[in-house]
């Protein structure tokens, strides 16, 4: 398996450009939908549900539990306290077009 070509950073603009020309719809309303569905999304996974978008994947909250971490800086052990971390689950078909 070759390894992936550099990376390159897709940004808001060119995602509202693309929903915008395959969908037929103005600018705006592409923009208005991807900051309407990225709200709904971050809304949903901070009050605890799973958002399912099949073929995509899974947007859910994980708790990272408390751990010790070593500061090399200060040279002492220090307690992380338990955090609540959003997470996103690739769907098998997303998995399996990226391979």
């Amino acid at each position: 398996h070759d390894a992936l070509p550099i990376s390159y950073l897709v940004h808001k603009k060119e995602m509202i450009s693309y929903l915008a020309t395959e969908v037929g719809v103005p600018l705006s309303t592409a923009n208005k939908f991807l900051d309407k569905l990225s709200e709904k999304i971050r809304s949903e996974v901070s009050q605890g549900s799973k958002v399912s978008i099949p073929g995509l994947g899974i947007f859910e909250a994980s708790i990272r539990g408390e751990r010790r971490q070593y500061n090399i800086a200060t040279n002492k052990v220090g307690v992380v306290a338990e955090r609540i971390l959003p997470v996103f689950r690739a769907a098998k078909k997303f998995k399996k077009e990226v391979q």
